[in-house]
């Protein structure tokens, strides 16, 4: 049904209404810059927007993937060498990384809202070198590996930035 309304309304009700939130905070993890466009130094670089039909095309399959997701506190996300089949978009909440050392758990890193767990490990198939703990209750949204390799396979012009982002923010 809602392929049904016109392009610009979609676009209006997935960016200002059902992911508003998802948007704002992991606006920098989706700023692709297009093709051809100025240095990365330059401030007037050209990046796609909504009205690009392949980055809308590419961002529609990504919101329409994603899953609401509630951790309790205390969980463990992701174990160390676990094979992550998935990205935590975490909107709210504190995560606490860290190793294993001799069956005891020390964590060293705590990111607090607007962090992205697993993105560097689905993107390019690795396991976990790290172990991965709510602090807080989190929420937020994931995209299962499948559905996060075909998008980026299907976008290869975009696939390239994102990829490029994805290596940075870990």
């Amino acid at each position: 049904m809602l392929d049904e309304l016109p392009e610009f309304v979609q676009n209006d009700i997935y960016k200002f209404f059902l992911f508003s939130h998802f948007l704002s905070k992991f606006r920098e993890t989706f700023k692709i810059p297009k093709p051809g466009g100025a240095n990365q130094r330059d401030k007037n670089q050209k990046f796609y927007t909504w009205e690009d039909t392949e980055y809308r095309d590419f961002m529609m399959q990504i919101l329409t993937q994603l899953e609401p997701r509630l951790e309790k506190a205390q969980s463990i996300l992701i174990e160390e060498l676990d094979e992550v089949n998935e990205i935590f978009y975490v909107i709210k909440g504190q995560v606490d990384i860290g190793y294993e050392l001799n069956k005891s758990k020390k964590y060293v890193i705590r990111y607090q809202d607007k962090t992205v767990i697993g993105g560097y490990n689905c993107t390019f198939n690795k396991k976990a070198i790290f172990v991965y703990k709510c602090r807080s209750e989190c929420e937020g949204y994931t995209i299962r590996k499948k559905y996060w390799l075909d998008i980026l396979e299907e976008f290869e012009n975009i696939a390239v930035y994102v990829k490029h982002n994805v290596e940075q923010d870990y």
